[in-house]
């Protein structure tokens, strides 16, 4: 038998290849992301990114989460503007796209979601929130308050460390 050397990358410089190509990759998909029309799937776009290279560069990934928050704000906003005529979504009231990239983001920091948490709170969530939001003469009104609280109080619970 003939003894033969395998010509093979050390370890370390694999990774840092591996690295350069996520980076890569990441940067090509975030300059496509502005092609997204829904600011809601921008915003769900930049998070997973930041879910992604959080191992390897926790700045930038930070960075993708405000960037997330600052989309879903602007899908908040053009949903409340379109209100009439769907009521319902539910970026109006928090619901499901907020908590997945609020529930994303507090895997990798509890703190920044907790803030985000705040930042992204829809207008209906406040008024829920808010002191004198049992005031309404309205049984539907006041049982949808207390239920967009209680949710909110709940997603808030989620994020906070064990003990606090």
């Amino acid at each position: 038998m003939l003894p033969f050397v395998l010509l093979a990358q050390a370890p370390d410089d694999a990774a840092k290849e591996k690295q350069q190509r996520l980076a890569a990759v990441v940067d090509q998909a975030i300059a496509d992301t502005q092609n997204l029309r829904l600011p809601e799937n921008r915003a769900f776009f930049y998070c997973q990114a930041g879910n992604l290279i959080w191992p390897q560069d926790q700045e930038r990934a930070r960075f993708l989460f405000n960037g997330a928050a600052t989309e879903l704000i602007n899908a908040q906003s053009a949903a409340e503007s379109k209100r009439s005529s769907n009521p319902n979504n539910d970026l109006l009231t928090g619901g499901n796209t907020r908590q997945q990239i609020l529930n994303i983001i507090a895997s990798r920091d509890a703190e920044l979601a907790l803030d985000l948490l705040v930042k992204t709170r829809p207008l209906a969530i406040q008024k829920a929130l808010a002191p004198d939001s049992r005031e309404s003469t309205k049984i539907s009104d006041y049982s949808r308050g207390i239920n967009l609280a209680q949710n909110e109080n709940y997603l808030e619970q989620n994020f906070l460390p064990s003990g606090s």
